[in-house]
């Protein structure tokens, strides 16, 4: 048997940036990649595709095929899932607002790849007036080590998009 597991993810220009920041020349020319994600879910297989099919969770998301499970259908399966729920679902948070809403909302279904106050900072750096992005910094967790990097860049970035 087979087994495997589709994810996605959302990864803003602003995300991809300081995370390839020590490393740009390189990384500015390659697609980005999960590494960088702002947020990130497991494509939940249905049961009769499924590695586990009575245990099927966020945490166990396996895809299969072969043995019981045709690789027909689990190809076809797999196709009417993204382009059912996957896609219509990444095209609704490439909304930045729409992002943020589901982010900071209570029981948010998907990993998020920074703390609330980054992840606000990544969404409206290149939109942000100079004063939005006073708060936005009041807003950014501090517990990190490299925040003070963050901060800097942020307002390096916000001033050549709003420059």
């Amino acid at each position: 048997m087979e087994v495997f597991a589709v994810k996605a993810f959302i990864v803003p220009a602003a995300s991809w940036a300081w995370s390839y920041r020590k490393s740009w020349e390189s990384a500015g020319k390659k697609a980005p990649d999960a590494s960088a994600a702002l947020v990130r879910w497991s494509v939940m297989p249905p049961e009769h595709v499924a590695f586990a099919p009575h245990k099927v969770s966020p945490l166990n998301a396996d895809w299969a095929y072969v043995g019981r499970i045709d690789s027909d259908i689990a190809g076809r399966t797999m196709a009417e899932v993204l382009r059912e729920e996957t896609v219509p679902t990444m095209r609704r948070l490439l909304d930045r607002s729409k992002l943020w809403a589901e982010i900071s909302r209570p029981g948010f279904a998907f990993h998020r790849g920074q703390p609330p106050g980054w992840a606000r900072m990544i969404l409206r750096v290149d939109e942000a007036s100079p004063a939005e992005l006073d708060e936005l910094v009041g807003q950014v967790e501090t517990g990190c080590p490299v925040v003070d990097e963050f901060i800097a860049r942020a307002r390096t970035r916000a001033a050549e998009h709003t420059g």
